[in-house]
């Protein structure tokens, strides 16, 4: 992987490349939640393990698009890697944005919408949320009830009077199964 890596710098693919010795560096492994080496972080993507040139090539490529981000996470989602995916958002809190593409798709598969949710789920209260409130209060106007049903559920988890004010605004209109949704969030909200 060194190699790989230096190979890259030498061709001018990567600008920085810092090498940590991990049993030098205790401090490096706990901040990072390094399990496993090799570790490799190219802007928000973390890759463990052995990769060849050319998938760290692709990362390369894909780390400087909104779609390569979201692929990433899809990935992720679609593996059970939901600590890497929270790592990597409290790391760069601003591609916490490449999550709602996955949640307004209808075409997102129920383990990335289950792993969305666990997501969001963990960072229940953290400010982080805030810069998705109003993808979320948009999404409670989808044309599909699953996707307004997500957006009701996943404003609970954010602590706002925004989010309870567009919940209730919408209560009355909403189909019975959405609306049941939206009366737990409220209720959660409310509790808080």
């Amino acid at each position: 992987m060194m190699e790989v890596l230096s190979q890259l710098v030498k061709k001018g693919e990567i600008a920085d490349l810092h090498i940590v010795n991990i049993g030098s560096n205790i401090e490096f492994s706990k901040q990072y939640e390094v399990r496993s080496v090799p570790w490799l972080r190219i802007g928000p993507f973390v890759l463990q393990g052995l990769h060849t040139q050319q998938e760290i090539q692709r990362w390369l490529t894909l780390s400087k698009t909104d779609a390569g981000i979201t692929d990433y996470f899809t990935q992720l989602l679609t593996e059970g890697e939901l600590n890497t995916v929270i790592q990597a958002i409290r790391f760069s809190p601003t591609i916490i944005q490449k999550l709602i593409p996955l949640i307004e798709s209808d075409e997102t598969n129920i383990n990335v919408r289950l792993g969305l949710g666990a997501i969001l789920e963990d960072l229940d209260g953290d400010p982080i949320l805030e810069s998705i409130l109003d993808d979320l209060i948009r999404l409670l106007e989808h044309t599909n009830s699953r996707v307004r049903g997500d957006a009701a559920h996943f404003l609970s988890f954010i602590h706002s009077n925004s989010a309870i004010t567009a919940l209730e605004q919408i209560h009355d209109e909403a189909d019975s199964e959405v609306k049941e949704i939206i009366a737990e969030s409220l209720e959660t909200l409310k509790d808080i």
